[in-house]
């Protein structure tokens, strides 16, 4: 498999990684940016319904939220 090549060297390693995550997108005919994304639950419902859980445990159970983290 050979190296990626940047997008553009005076671009940071995160912001590279940020384009080509963006072109392959595209390439896939996907929405990099989407007008809106289906949530299935708020934040107060993912505390409340998952909060018990320990860092690394997991379920089968699937979940959509969206929005911005402020505080963990």
């Amino acid at each position: 498999m050979t190296e990626p090549t940047p997008v553009n060297p005076s671009l940071s390693e995160q912001e590279q990684v940020r384009h080509e995550k963006r072109a392959r997108l595209l390439a896939d005919g996907v929405a990099p940016y989407p007008i809106t994304v289906p949530r299935t639950h708020s934040a107060a419902q993912v505390h409340a319904g998952w909060g018990h859980l320990v860092a690394g445990e997991e379920t089968t159970d699937v979940v959509s939220v969206s929005g911005r983290v402020v505080f963990v």
